[in-house]
């Protein structure tokens, strides 16, 4: 008999081996060896499910942890297994179940609490999150990945005093856990704090010099202030980094355009081109050459912006409205009054300032037609489609048509045309 416990305990050891040097096929003959011998070891089976799991054989290993389950049903070691291979088989509602089960008997297993709360999140149930984090926080105060999550949960929750006093201790238990920095500027900003939130940036990258994402987060705290001026450099840095990333080749397009330096802008702008169909490349690009010229360019990247346009009325008719206004700057009325009339026909009557644009519009077809193409009648019955206001925006467009469609009527008296 202890010739034989000897054997098992070094075919055990032998196993162990295997396993460490990634033998696993030798691993498994071995383990196939002693579990005829021992059939009621339940952890043998777990050893087992290890072995086949290291062999991408889901469901035998599924087939060995349920077996040692069968035995020690309530052992979070097996259990944990169980839900590993689960989510291993993309079967992650099961999975879910069970480390839920682990977490109800241990509420400060990190492994099962971590996994549970991160599904929470993906639910957008951050308060069942919060609770579970704090758990596992009050068990283990010294771990700052727990105190920063606690600090992404309160921001979620929009608990701003919370989410900045976990993510101030979460800096605290561990200064270069960047992931923290990163959310506490973002609390700042939430408050308009954004002095401060770009100093908390600045720390970061002390601290991680080549990450892109803290230079783009930097570019972005200065957009929202509209500091274009400001955007620049830290974007440029990133584009260093990543001259590939379209998101920061759009933003130094954008910034450039906002203050006037349109050939710069152009040059950012094409080189997102050349990696992302984008609206808002596509349209920066049409406002450019409708600046800059050549303006029959415009209207293609209007034309190339529309056809990525999903069912959004703003971004319809105006693309529109600028592909009229580059058509018109051609003198090519015809199809400025095609454009602009696509603009009109949009049905957006819940959509005050585009309904007072529209009539904007259908005043410049009306004048088009009076004083570019010598069409009083035409341009008489576009004054007729504007409708008395309910209310008034700027400008009275029915009193000032009703004015014109006067004046027009008496010229066209005195030429004999009426």
């Amino acid at each position: 008999v202890n010739t034989n416990l000897i054997n098992a305990q070094q075919i055990e050891n032998d196993i162990q081996v295997c396993i460490i040097t990634g033998q696993y096929n030798k691993a498994l003959e071995l383990s196939e060896k002693l579990l005829i011998e021992n059939p009621n070891d339940a952890n043998l089976h777990y050893q087992q499910s290890i072995i086949l799991k290291q062999l991408y054989r889901y469901p035998e290993a599924i087939n060995s942890i349920e077996k040692a389950l069968a035995i020690d049903p309530e052992n979070i070691t097996y259990l944990s297994e169980y839900a590993t291979i689960l989510a291993k088989k993309d079967k992650d509602a099961q999975a879910f179940l069970i480390w839920n089960k682990i977490l109800q008997k241990d509420s400060t297993n990190s492994n099962a609490g971590v996994i549970v709360a991160n599904q929470y999140i993906k639910n957008k149930e951050f308060e069942k999150a919060y609770r579970i984090f704090q758990n596992l926080y009050e068990s283990d105060t010294l771990n700052g990945f727990f105190a920063r999550n606690l600090g992404f949960c309160s921001i979620k929750l929009l608990d701003s005093k919370n989410s900045v006093k976990w993510l101030e201790k979460a800096i605290k238990l561990d200064s270069t856990d960047i992931k923290a920095y990163e959310y506490l500027s973002t609390v700042y900003a939430s408050l308009k704090d954004y002095e401060y939130a770009i100093a908390i940036v600045e720390k970061a990258i002390k601290i991680e010099p080549e990450n892109e994402n803290l230079y783009i987060r930097l570019g972005e705290l200065s957009l929202f202030q509209n500091h274009n001026y400001q955007a620049i450099p830290p974007f440029e840095k990133a584009y260093k980094l990543n001259p590939e990333n379209e998101y920061v080749l759009k933003n130094l397009g954008q910034c450039h355009f906002n203050i006037d330096e349109y050939s710069e802008a152009k040059r950012y702008l094409k080189l997102a081109e050349l990696i992302v169909n984008d609206f808002h490349v596509f349209q920066y690009l049409g406002d450019i050459y409708a600046k800059m010229g050549p303006v029959d360019s415009s209207i293609i990247y209007y034309n190339k912006a529309l056809e990525l346009v999903k069912p959004d009325y703003t971004s319809l008719f105006l693309l529109n409205e600028k592909k009229g206004r580059s058509y018109y700057a051609l003198n090519d009325f015809q199809k400025s009054i095609e454009a602009f009339n696509l603009a009109i026909d949009l049905d957006v009557q819940d959509i005050l300032w585009i309904r007072f644009q529209q009539d904007k519009l259908i005043v410049d077809i009306a004048s088009i037609y009076a004083d570019r193409l010598n069409d009083k009648k035409t341009a008489i019955e576009y004054y007729k489609k504007i409708k008395k206001a309910k209310v008034i925006v700027n400008k009275d467009y029915y009193q000032y048509a009703q004015d014109q469609i006067t004046k027009l009527n008496e010229e066209l008296f005195f030429e004999g045309k009426l």
